[in-house]
């Protein structure tokens, strides 16, 4: 069943809809999935399908690996749902082709949609929400402003009812207001409404403009005193895209400090200028009233004063992100040019946990700035590079690829060549994840043109050391070396060590793919120290799962078993979920070797566990056929053979890609000691 509920900005669907949605929560067992689709929002791009089939994904798997292409993702997301009695609340609907792959095949599941316009063309029981009529109104003051003072004003409480359109959200803002001013009269506000009106706005919507003026005038002066700050950073809060505000983004708007921005949030919330979304410290606008205070930024503040403004608020995530990079990556991208130390970061969990709350803000900004590079676009090509890794290793391709995309274009019509050919690095990994193998090399090779063009070794050889990446996943082993060791002779002598360390590992890595143990351990072990001294902690993670990986093939297990276990606690400090399942797969191979089955069986578990999350079904299927030789050697004839025909159906109707290097170590027979 659908329901589609359609109707004019601030007359409440979104509440409506909400509170249907909880009244049957026990007619879903199987839970809830909620998404603004921002398809109303002022300043705000409607959420792509993408997007939200990938919210809800990770709603259902937290960790899961998931495919960038909207139809196989629309095909995960129908495949989640069947057979399961869920209820979907998709709020704010830009339209139909939005809509239509959310929509679920299953019956047993009920979609519930709020949306301005209605959706004529949409198979759905279609209700039109209405204004509330004057004894509705009046009731709702009467709540909010007590019975006792409203009926002592009945016509002028009508009035203003009048004036605000019998809008709940106009409503709600005039009634607070009369809440926090005892002494202001019903009748002094209707005469107030009465004097003003919204020029900007369509005939219907006038109303609602004079309700938010009446507001905004006691904002900018409230019990006779005067607040300048909080009436700016309401003008200011709408000119930033993100869908939702924080203290210390205000306070970059204002250039003013974080306690004072905390306190002015306050006090647009107490008037319902914002609302808190839940979560501490967080807060959003709406729609209605971000459009009203883009308006008066134009009337109150100069196009200097609005642009700096934004300008700051950009820099100040461009230092967040910084902060962030330097706890994952080290100084792996050069950030010693932002010297501003904004975020509290103990640790890298700490900085995970801060990028996931912050990026759909992130990629807001991103569009933000992608529209306007000349203000905006220097920031948006130094932070993209930044991220783009921790993304990508945290499986969240979709939203790297479509900031390397915005970046890269960005780069190329602002023609810095430099942060270009950085960018299009990061791109040629999403294209590598999608199989875009002959797109990747592409953009590899022109970023190794536009560093060329540069004159500089170091970062000609940074683009040699990325293409050695790519042939080396392409099966072109002898040019994947040939790079790395082109590349390695330039960082070896002149580049910056965390490159080196980089270059180490990857020389390390293919050596390992090309059986030569001994030669994969020296580079691995130079690399090691290097990814250590630059605190490069998502470096440090690859680097010890594939030394410990090293020393077993020449028989050191128990030094490989150590250095496994530090990499699977480095992997889980930093979030990395996709090596931590591979250390602790290969470590169960090592155990086998050693003929410790019953230790190993149990590790399997984590891995199964892991890889299910992640819906990553090669893992799945590795860890299977790792089962059954654990069971085989244990004895358990029957449960081996069971686990044996699970991983050969796995393998046979896996999505995930073979890691060859991991396939070729998990099937060939152990090398012996070199």
């Amino acid at each position: 069943m659908v329901v589609a509920l359609h109707g004019p900005g601030g007359i409440g669907k979104s509440t409506l809809a909400i509170r249907a949605a909880h009244a049957v929560t026990d007619r879903f067992p199987d839970g809830q999935l909620y998404v603004d689709l921002q398809g109303s929002s002022p300043g705000l791009e409607p959420l792509t399908t993408a997007d939200v089939l990938g919210r809800f994904l990770r709603a259902r798997a937290p960790e899961a690996d998931l495919p960038t292409d909207e139809g196989e993702l629309a095909a995960r997301f129908r495949t989640e749902l069947a057979g399961r009695r869920m209820l979907l609340l998709l709020d704010n609907a830009a339209g139909i082709k939005q809509l239509m792959p959310l929509l679920p095949a299953s019956s047993s599941c009920a979609v519930l949609i709020t949306s301005r316009q209605q959706l004529t063309t949409l198979p759905a029981v279609h209700i039109a929400a209405i204004p509330l009529d004057t004894a509705q109104a009046i009731e709702l003051l009467v709540l909010l402003a007590g019975s006792d003072r409203v009926l002592a004003e009945s016509d002028a409480a009508a009035e203003v009812a009048r004036w605000c359109g019998y809008s709940p959200l106009a409503l709600r803002i005039v009634g607070a207001r009369l809440a926090g001013s005892p002494d202001l009269a019903i009748s002094t506000l209707a005469r107030r409404l009465r004097a003003g009106h919204w020029r900007d706005l369509e005939v219907d919507d006038m109303s609602v403009r004079s309700s938010f003026d009446v507001s905004y005038a006691e904002l900018v002066e409230q019990d006779g005193t005067a607040h300048p700050d909080a009436a700016r950073a309401f003008r200011l809060i709408g000119l930033l895209q993100v869908p939702e505000l924080t203290p210390p983004v205000v306070a970059a708007l204002l250039s003013a400090p974080v306690d004072e921005a905390e306190a002015i949030l306050g006090q647009l919330r107490d008037l319902h200028l914002v609302e808190s979304t839940g979560s501490a410290g967080r807060y959003r606008m709406h729609d209605l009233l971000r459009l009203y205070s883009r308006d008066l930024a134009r009337q109150f503040d100069s196009q200097e004063d609005r642009d700096t403004a934004v300008r700051r608020a950009h820099e100040w995530y461009l230092a967040a992100i910084a902060e962030v990079s330097r706890v994952i990556s080290g100084n792996r991208f050069n950030v010693d040019g932002i010297e501003v130390r904004v975020l509290a970061l103990d640790s890298p969990a700490d900085a995970v946990d801060w990028l996931d709350a912050e990026l759909p803000n992130i990629l807001a900004l991103a569009g933000q700035g992608a529209d306007l590079p000349g203000l905006l676009g220097g920031s948006l090509i130094r932070l993209v590079p930044m991220l783009a890794n921790i993304l990508q290793k945290r499986g969240r391709w979709h939203e790297a690829e479509t900031l390397t995309t915005l970046a890269a274009e960005t780069a190329n019509q602002l023609g810095d060549g430099l942060a270009e050919s950085g960018i299009l690095a990061s791109l040629s990994a999403c294209d590598w994840r999608a199989g875009r193998l002959v797109e990747a090399e592409k953009n590899l090779q022109r970023s190794l043109v536009l560093r060329r063009a540069t004159g500089d070794p170091v970062a000609e050889s940074r683009a040699l050391h990325n293409l050695g990446w790519l042939y080396q996943r392409a099966g072109r082993l002898p040019e994947a070396i040939e790079n790395y060791e082109l590349s390695l002779e330039v960082l070896a002598e002149s580049g910056p060590a965390i490159w080196l360390g980089m270059a180490l590992h990857n020389l390390g890595e293919a050596y390992f793919e090309a059986h030569d143990y001994l030669r994969a351990e020296d580079y691995l072990e130079r690399a090691l120290p290097i990814r250590r001294a630059e605190n490069d902690a998502s470096g440090r993670c690859l680097t010890l799962v594939a030394l410990g990986r090293t020393y077993g093939q020449r028989g050191r297990y128990d030094e490989a078993l150590a250095m496994l276990s530090e990499g699977v606690l480095c992997c889980r400090e930093v979030g990395n979920r996709e090596d931590e399942w591979v250390a602790l797969l290969v470590r169960t191979e090592f155990l086998l070797r050693m003929g410790r089955p019953e230790e190993a069986e149990p590790v399997i578990g984590q891995v199964l566990a892991i890889t299910r999350r992640l819906q990553n079904d090669y893992g799945e299927a590795a860890a299977q056929r790792q089962l059954a030789k654990a069971l085989a050697a244990l004895g358990r004839t029957e449960e081996a053979e069971s686990a044996s025909q699970r991983a050969k159906a796995l393998f046979a109707n896996r999505s995930s890609a073979d890691d060859g290097l991991l396939e070729d170590f998990f099937t060939n027979p152990p090398t012996p000691p070199q």
